[in-house]
């Protein structure tokens, strides 16, 4: 491993951070499918239709849009800032 300081080090960290993130946006996209299958087991359990479309149309998609919503931010702001800093780095590492 590098020293703590050096821009390798630092490389190192930021693709941990971008690993981290990609895992994240997975873990969410699962968690957000997880959502809609449950929601689908009340029904095929016996939820009265009309509950569980209500439930559905106004809690279910929403949420799961604001997850889309979040994982889309991640990747076109969170990921690519991290992928910048990474080129930062390289072009320091190798000046």
């Amino acid at each position: 491993m590098a020293r703590r300081t050096s821009f390798s080090y630092q490389m190192e960290l930021a693709e941990e951070l971008k690993d981290f993130l990609h895992q994240f946006q997975d873990n969410l996209g699962e968690i957000a499918d997880s959502y809609v299958n449950r929601g689908a087991q009340l029904c095929a359990a016996g939820m009265m239709d009309e509950a569980f479309d209500f439930f559905e149309s106004n809690y279910i998609k929403v949420t799961v849009a604001k997850i889309q919503k979040l994982i889309n931010r991640i990747n076109y702001r969170d990921i690519r800032f991290v992928e910048k800093h990474i080129d930062y780095l390289e072009r320091r590492l190798f000046f």
